[in-house]
């Protein structure tokens, strides 16, 4: 109770690696705060000082979930090396629903904004709260690490996003010397189908 306290205000979601004893949940509660549960099932790994392989893995973190499959490497350089120390990522994630709206609320959202977008009728103010939220002028921009050599491929059958319900999203996102390149991105709304390409250099 007493971390919580000193971590997180009221409000605010707090993750929770199930299972665990039921007074976790209580002292979450009684701080005022809402849990958020977080769940691997299915670790199939393999592993040596350099590199890990992912099969299957299966991730859940509120209405969001992830199967994780690929290979970590260079790890033992990215912390350890000064040079050649990139840290290399080929994953390839797959699921079924991905809710963007709370994966932005949980990293961007602070305790004022954080009970009013989720409680406030008006859709129209909760979706200025949430781009409020993560407004990289009052956050700060995003820093992308430029040891990371990154590729992961995507696909979801929803993802749900302010009003937006996306359906058989699809596409790349790769990380190199601190560019996020958005590689063929496209999915299909209720209005028509949808295709983005974009690059982001932090």
């Amino acid at each position: 109770s007493a971390i919580i306290k000193a971590l997180v205000k009221p409000g605010e979601g707090v993750i929770v690696q199930t299972p665990v004893y039921n007074c976790f949940f209580s002292s979450i509660r009684n701080n005022g705060c809402t849990t958020v549960e977080n769940r691997l099932r299915h670790i199939d790994l393999r592993f040596n000082q350099d590199s890990i392989v992912l099969d299957n893995l299966h991730y859940t973190a509120g209405q969001s979930d992830f199967t994780v499959n690929g290979t970590v490497s260079n790890l033992r350089r990215a912390l350890v090396s000064r040079t050649n120390n990139t840290l290399g990522l080929r994953l390839t994630l797959s699921s079924d629903t991905i809710n963007v709206n709370e994966i932005v609320h949980a990293l961007f959202a602070g305790t004022a904004d954080s009970a009013a977008i989720w409680n406030d009728t008006d859709s129209d103010a909760a979706d200025d709260r949430l781009m409020t939220a993560a407004d990289t002028t009052a956050t700060g921009p995003l820093l992308v690490p430029r040891n990371i050599d990154a590729r992961f491929g995507i696909r979801a059958k929803h993802v749900l996003y302010s009003d937006l319900v996306l359906h058989r999203f699809t596409g790349n996102l790769l990380v190199y010397d601190g560019t996020v390149n958005l590689r063929k991105l496209a999915a299909s709304t209720e209005a028509g189908a949808i295709s983005v390409d974009g690059l982001y250099n932090g």
